[in-house]
Protein backbone atom coordinates (compact mmCIF):
# COMPACT_ATOMS: atom_id res chain seq x y z
CA UNK A 1 0.00 0.00 0.00
CA UNK A 2 1.02 3.94 -0.77
CA UNK A 3 2.61 5.49 2.77
CA UNK A 4 0.01 7.38 3.88
CA UNK A 5 0.72 11.01 4.69
CA UNK A 6 -1.11 12.64 7.73
CA UNK A 7 -1.39 16.41 7.70
CA UNK A 8 -3.04 18.47 10.73
CA UNK A 9 -3.26 21.72 9.14
CA UNK A 10 -3.73 22.01 5.28
CA UNK A 11 -1.95 25.27 4.25
CA UNK A 12 -4.01 25.31 1.10
CA UNK A 13 -7.50 24.10 -0.28
CA UNK A 14 -6.96 20.41 -0.95
CA UNK A 15 -9.96 19.95 -3.39
CA UNK A 16 -12.40 17.52 -3.17
CA UNK A 17 -11.97 14.57 -0.53
CA UNK A 18 -12.42 11.26 -1.97
CA UNK A 19 -14.74 9.50 0.63
CA UNK A 20 -17.34 12.10 0.95
CA UNK A 21 -17.10 14.48 -2.24
CA UNK A 22 -16.91 17.28 0.51
CA UNK A 23 -14.07 20.29 0.13
CA UNK A 24 -10.93 19.99 2.65
CA UNK A 25 -9.99 23.75 3.08
CA UNK A 26 -7.08 25.55 4.49
CA UNK A 27 -7.05 24.51 8.08
CA UNK A 28 -8.28 21.11 8.09
CA UNK A 29 -6.72 18.04 9.14
CA UNK A 30 -6.10 15.43 5.62
CA UNK A 31 -4.79 12.85 4.42
CA UNK A 32 -3.22 12.04 1.57
CA UNK A 33 -1.45 8.81 -0.89
CA UNK A 34 0.28 9.36 -4.52
CA UNK A 35 -0.44 5.47 -5.89
CA UNK A 36 1.41 4.74 -8.94
CA UNK A 37 -0.41 4.73 -11.93
CA UNK A 38 2.38 3.34 -14.21
CA UNK A 39 6.72 3.51 -13.64
CA UNK A 40 6.77 7.05 -13.79
CA UNK A 41 3.56 8.73 -12.64
CA UNK A 42 0.85 8.71 -9.88
CA UNK A 43 -1.85 10.20 -8.70
CA UNK A 44 -2.68 12.08 -5.58
CA UNK A 45 -5.63 11.06 -3.69
CA UNK A 46 -6.92 13.14 -0.48
CA UNK A 47 -9.19 12.42 2.49
CA UNK A 48 -10.70 13.88 5.64
CA UNK A 49 -8.28 12.97 8.47
CA UNK A 50 -11.28 11.11 10.24
CA UNK A 51 -12.40 9.31 7.30
CA UNK A 52 -10.72 5.62 7.22
CA UNK A 53 -7.92 5.10 5.11
CA UNK A 54 -8.31 3.41 1.83
CA UNK A 55 -8.14 -0.33 0.71
CA UNK A 56 -6.27 -1.40 -2.36
CA UNK A 57 -9.05 -1.50 -4.96
CA UNK A 58 -9.47 1.99 -4.75
CA UNK A 59 -6.18 2.84 -5.79
CA UNK A 60 -5.21 -0.24 -7.96
CA UNK A 61 -6.75 -2.37 -10.49
CA UNK A 62 -4.17 -5.20 -10.01
CA UNK A 63 -5.77 -8.49 -9.50
CA UNK A 64 -4.89 -9.26 -6.24
CA UNK A 65 -6.67 -6.19 -5.16
CA UNK A 66 -9.91 -7.04 -7.13
CA UNK A 67 -9.84 -10.68 -5.22
CA UNK A 68 -9.38 -8.51 -1.36
CA UNK A 69 -12.74 -6.88 -2.74
CA UNK A 70 -14.45 -9.78 -3.12
CA UNK A 71 -13.24 -11.29 0.13
CA UNK A 72 -14.03 -8.10 2.10
CA UNK A 73 -17.44 -7.36 0.95
CA UNK A 74 -18.40 -11.14 1.47
CA UNK A 75 -16.93 -11.10 5.09
CA UNK A 76 -18.95 -8.04 5.97
CA UNK A 77 -22.03 -9.12 4.39
CA UNK A 78 -21.52 -12.77 6.22
CA UNK A 79 -20.41 -11.09 9.62
CA UNK A 80 -23.21 -9.24 10.09
CA UNK A 81 -25.81 -12.26 8.69
CA UNK A 82 -28.69 -13.08 10.55
CA UNK A 83 -29.90 -16.36 8.86
CA UNK A 84 -28.28 -19.07 6.79
CA UNK A 85 -29.92 -16.86 3.51
CA UNK A 86 -28.08 -14.49 4.41
CA UNK A 87 -24.91 -16.17 4.08
CA UNK A 88 -25.89 -18.00 0.84
CA UNK A 89 -26.51 -14.31 -0.64
CA UNK A 90 -23.27 -13.39 0.47
CA UNK A 91 -21.66 -16.43 -1.15
CA UNK A 92 -23.74 -16.30 -4.09
CA UNK A 93 -22.57 -12.53 -4.75
CA UNK A 94 -18.60 -13.21 -4.34
CA UNK A 95 -19.15 -16.29 -6.97
CA UNK A 96 -20.81 -13.98 -9.53
CA UNK A 97 -17.88 -11.45 -8.72
CA UNK A 98 -15.27 -13.90 -9.13
CA UNK A 99 -16.66 -15.59 -11.92
CA UNK A 100 -17.53 -11.81 -13.80
CA UNK A 101 -13.45 -11.56 -12.88
CA UNK A 102 -12.43 -14.80 -14.52
CA UNK A 103 -14.63 -13.38 -17.55
CA UNK A 104 -12.87 -10.65 -17.92
CA UNK A 105 -9.45 -12.01 -17.76
CA UNK A 106 -10.01 -14.70 -20.44
CA UNK A 107 -11.54 -11.88 -22.57
CA UNK A 108 -8.69 -10.07 -22.12
CA UNK A 109 -6.27 -12.96 -22.83
CA UNK A 110 -8.53 -13.62 -26.16
CA UNK A 111 -7.70 -9.60 -27.21
CA UNK A 112 -3.94 -10.68 -26.73
CA UNK A 113 -4.11 -13.83 -28.90
CA UNK A 114 -6.20 -12.11 -31.14
CA UNK A 115 -3.76 -8.91 -31.79
CA UNK A 116 -0.62 -11.35 -32.07
CA UNK A 117 -2.56 -13.65 -33.87
CA UNK A 118 -1.52 -16.79 -31.75
CA UNK A 119 -1.26 -17.69 -27.89
CA UNK A 120 1.55 -15.63 -25.75
CA UNK A 121 2.70 -15.92 -22.16
CA UNK A 122 0.66 -13.26 -21.22
CA UNK A 123 -2.37 -14.51 -22.59
CA UNK A 124 -1.42 -17.91 -20.86
CA UNK A 125 -0.62 -15.85 -17.83
CA UNK A 126 -4.39 -14.10 -17.55
CA UNK A 127 -5.79 -17.87 -18.78
CA UNK A 128 -4.26 -19.88 -15.84
CA UNK A 129 -5.25 -16.54 -13.59
CA UNK A 130 -8.70 -17.28 -15.07
CA UNK A 131 -8.81 -20.45 -14.56
CA UNK A 132 -7.87 -19.89 -10.56
CA UNK A 133 -10.64 -17.61 -10.39
CA UNK A 134 -13.39 -20.14 -11.75
CA UNK A 135 -12.01 -22.66 -9.43
CA UNK A 136 -12.23 -20.45 -6.57
CA UNK A 137 -15.68 -19.54 -7.22
CA UNK A 138 -16.62 -23.24 -7.57
CA UNK A 139 -15.36 -24.13 -4.45
CA UNK A 140 -17.66 -21.05 -2.41
CA UNK A 141 -20.42 -22.66 -4.96
CA UNK A 142 -19.88 -25.62 -3.13
CA UNK A 143 -20.07 -24.92 0.39
CA UNK A 144 -23.06 -26.16 2.63
CA UNK A 145 -23.87 -23.20 4.91
CA UNK A 146 -25.20 -24.71 8.12
CA UNK A 147 -28.67 -23.98 9.26
CA UNK A 148 -29.75 -20.95 11.25
CA UNK A 149 -30.48 -22.67 14.88
CA UNK A 150 -33.70 -23.47 16.27
CA UNK A 151 -35.03 -23.76 19.54
CA UNK A 152 -37.91 -26.77 20.26
CA UNK A 153 -39.46 -27.27 23.23
CA UNK A 154 -40.52 -26.02 26.24
CA UNK A 155 -38.16 -23.44 28.06
CA UNK A 156 -35.89 -25.10 30.30
CA UNK A 157 -35.92 -22.04 33.22
CA UNK A 158 -39.83 -22.29 33.67
CA UNK A 159 -40.56 -25.76 32.81
CA UNK A 160 -42.58 -24.48 29.94
CA UNK A 161 -45.05 -22.52 32.73
CA UNK A 162 -43.57 -18.84 31.63
CA UNK A 163 -43.32 -17.81 34.76
CA UNK A 164 -40.25 -17.92 37.83
CA UNK A 165 -40.72 -17.38 41.13
CA UNK A 166 -44.38 -16.01 39.90
CA UNK A 167 -42.63 -13.81 37.75
CA UNK A 168 -42.58 -13.53 34.21
CA UNK A 169 -39.49 -15.87 32.91
CA UNK A 170 -36.98 -14.00 31.36
CA UNK A 171 -35.83 -16.77 29.37
CA UNK A 172 -38.80 -17.09 27.05
CA UNK A 173 -40.74 -13.82 27.42
CA UNK A 174 -43.22 -15.64 29.55
CA UNK A 175 -45.18 -17.49 26.50
CA UNK A 176 -42.94 -20.69 28.12
CA UNK A 177 -41.43 -22.17 24.95
CA UNK A 178 -38.02 -22.58 24.55
CA UNK A 179 -35.49 -19.23 22.31
CA UNK A 180 -32.78 -19.78 20.69
CA UNK A 181 -29.57 -18.81 22.97
CA UNK A 182 -26.92 -16.36 22.09
CA UNK A 183 -24.67 -19.61 22.77
CA UNK A 184 -26.25 -21.33 19.98
CA UNK A 185 -26.13 -18.08 17.62
CA UNK A 186 -22.39 -18.40 18.76
CA UNK A 187 -21.92 -21.65 17.91
CA UNK A 188 -23.43 -21.23 14.42
CA UNK A 189 -21.57 -18.42 13.82
CA UNK A 190 -18.17 -20.75 14.61
CA UNK A 191 -19.50 -22.83 12.27
CA UNK A 192 -19.90 -20.40 9.50
CA UNK A 193 -16.13 -19.36 10.35
CA UNK A 194 -14.66 -22.78 9.49
CA UNK A 195 -17.36 -23.82 6.91
CA UNK A 196 -17.37 -20.90 4.89
CA UNK A 197 -15.46 -17.93 5.48
CA UNK A 198 -12.56 -20.45 5.19
CA UNK A 199 -12.96 -21.01 1.85
CA UNK A 200 -13.32 -17.44 1.20
CA UNK A 201 -10.54 -16.30 2.26
CA UNK A 202 -8.27 -19.22 0.85
CA UNK A 203 -8.77 -17.83 -3.15
CA UNK A 204 -5.27 -19.16 -3.84
CA UNK A 205 -4.76 -16.30 -6.33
Amino acid sequence: MPRVTHVKKAQKDQGTCDFCGKPIPVGSAYKWIAPKTSKYSSRRMVRHAGHPSWHPWEYTQALWAMVAQIQYEAEQAINSAESADDVQSALDDAVSAANELAEEKRANAQTVEDGFGHPTSTSEELNERADALEEWASQMESVSVPDYPEAEGECEPCSGTGKVAEEECEACGGDGQAKVTDDMIDEWRSEIDGDVLQVVQDSGI
